[in-house]
């Protein structure tokens, strides 16, 4: 019986150290325009649950934000998030995201990846980033088409690329 336990123990830790370890995008803030009664916000937070990855959403239609709680070990796409937003028919005006740095792949010295994801610090950083950061989500879906346009002229991606395989890329600032 104790062998029994012991193999059926062993089986749940292997498969664990197999499991995707994705939790690096634990919460995030975002900010909705054009929120401006509570059926608005129902429908925002209706449609961004529908992602696998969300665990769950408040909307603040005073403030005309929410806050997103991801679910753990699953991949993030902030964009996807940012299409359910305009599914609901609103905008995204803001993204802010929580992200743990001990689990980023650097990439060059002003980038690095998360899940096959690659994000490119806007403004260059003096120290390095450890730990749990909040960062600002610089993408098209995340501003304005001008100021969008305007970032990525400011900043060029710069990253050495050629090995990696990506799925999306943010600009971030601290």
């Amino acid at each position: 019986m104790k062998f029994y336990q012991r193999g059926i123990i062993a089986a749940i830790l292997l498969l664990w150290g197999f499991l995707p370890v994705t939790a690096q995008i634990r919460k995030a803030r975002i900010g909705v325009n054009g929120l401006t009664c509570s059926l608005c916000v129902r429908s925002v937070e209706k449609s961004i649950m529908e992602l696998d990855f969300i665990d769950s959403v408040r909307m603040n239609l005073a403030e005309t934000e929410g806050v997103i709680y991801f679910t753990p070990r699953q991949k993030v796409s902030l964009n996807s998030l940012a299409t359910k937003v305009v599914d609901a028919g609103f905008s995204v005006r803001s993204l802010e995201v929580e992200m743990d740095f001990s689990l980023a792949r650097p990439v060059g010295s002003q980038c690095f990846q998360l899940d096959n994801d690659l994000y490119v610090f806007a403004e260059e950083k003096k120290s390095p980033v450890k730990g749990l950061t909040k960062v600002r989500i610089i993408g098209e879906n995340f501003l304005p088409k001008k100021e969008y346009k305007k970032w990525t002229a400011l900043h060029p991606t710069t990253c050495p690329v050629d090995d990696l395989k990506v799925e999306e890329t943010y600009f971030i600032i601290l």
